[in-house]
């Protein structure tokens, strides 16, 4: 629940969207369900209010924040915060909250029916955050996100994310079949459909090339329709969510990591940083995808990496077909993104930063969160 990090006493408070079903949760983190859980339970048992409930909750949190006489409180997750509020404001520790993505966009949409999933005040909550409350941000695109809403830029912070490196880049055989993968969710923002249809103009061309999808999410069954209406059935094949040995697995086999990524058509979501792509390069595999959100962070078009712009089916193809045509320009993109991952995106760069993150913060103590003049416009 609490960890030593130098001199700080570290709460981690997360609401269990980073934790997979099947994975462990880890001992020193605070897990606050998003969903029903057994508090709420109870408390449903005995009929009390919502605003009793919350009061329960909150001083819950305040007692358990203080009993383990925490320096500062790191929580994931900028829409989960804003709901503490209350504890925030009567703790003269640090917050420090974590900004994943879908987070920061302000209007992200449900993916089938359109209707907004953060409240009408959304904004409104994350501006009035109180000035101990600082804010971390996995990529640029999610910088910028929280300095158009107002957020004073000196109480925002980047931080690198921190992925394995393989001891050397991937070696496929040269007479093996090519396969290239998408892993991830299945999402309108990181494309599987414009995957699939690119990867069909080039299927003939290449007909040992296979395409492994793998992830879960809504998209599933219009990928299957999509697939069978190209009549690309025996070369793509989907797997369905996957275990991280899985997707280990499906790396080690392919020779192009691709999506594309892209600002969702219902969703309105971008990919705030793109972990999955990153894991990729951290193994030697060229990638291919949309120059979309945060991914322009860690990949650089033609250096190590190839990058279109988003809803160009006919680049994307032809980015894959460039290099499914050439052996030695995959082993030569993948060699970059090898080495630029392992420079500056392994885990002990991640907690380097949160480290000097931290220090920062609690030698600064407190300033407002969001600018004056935009505070004043805001009002």
């Amino acid at each position: 629940m609490r960890q030593m990090l130098g001199e700080q006493i570290v709460v981690n408070i997360d609401d269990m969207r980073n934790t997979t079903q099947g994975t462990p949760m880890q001992s020193d983190t605070l897990y606050i369900p998003r969903r029903q859980s057994g508090f709420r339970r109870v408390a449903s048992a005995l009929r009390l209010t919502s605003e009793t409930k919350e009061s329960m909750r909150d001083e819950w949190l305040l007692k358990t924040i203080t009993q383990h006489d925490a320096s500062l409180a790191f929580v994931h997750f900028l829409d989960f915060a804003v709901r503490f509020h209350e504890v925030w404001s009567r703790l003269d520790i640090p917050i420090v909250v974590h900004c994943h993505g879908y987070d920061i966009t302000w209007d992200v949409r449900h993916h089938t029916d359109g209707t907004l999933l953060h409240p009408l005040n959304y904004r409104d909550s994350v501006r009035d955050l109180p000035d101990n409350v600082w804010f971390i941000a996995n990529s640029t695109y999610t910088q910028s996100q929280l300095e158009q809403l107002g957020i004073n830029p000196e109480k925002i912070f980047l931080k690198r994310f921190g992925v394995p490196v393989s001891h050397r880049p991937n070696a496929i055989p040269a007479d093996a079949s090519p396969r290239i993968l998408f892993l991830g969710r299945l999402v309108d923002f990181k494309g599987p459909l414009e995957t699939v249809q690119a990867f069909s103009q080039i299927a003939q061309r290449h007909d040992q090339a296979r395409l492994d999808i793998a992830g879960g999410g809504d998209l599933a069954s219009a990928i299957q329709q999509r697939i069978r209406d190209l009549g690309t059935e025996s070369s793509i094949h989907c797997h369905g969510a996957v275990s991280s040995d899985r997707g280990q697995e499906l790396r080690d086999q392919s020779v192009i990591f691709t999506a594309h990524n892209q600002t969702g058509e219902m969703t309105g979501q971008q990919e705030a940083f793109g972990v999955s792509l990153l894991e990729a390069m951290g193994q030697g595999i060229p990638v291919v995808t949309g120059r979309s959100g945060g991914i322009v962070d860690f990949v650089h078009h033609e250096e190590n990496g190839m990058l279109f712009t988003p809803g160009d089916i006919d680049a994307h193809a032809g980015m894959l077909n460039e290099l499914l045509s050439s052996p030695k320009r995959r082993e030569e993109l993948g060699e970059a993104a090898w080495h630029s991952v392992r420079q500056n995106y392994q885990p002990h760069h991640e907690q380097s930063d949160l480290n000097r993150i931290f220090r920062q913060v609690s030698d600064a103590g407190s300033m407002p969160t969001v600018q004056p003049k935009t505070k004043r416009h805001a009002a």
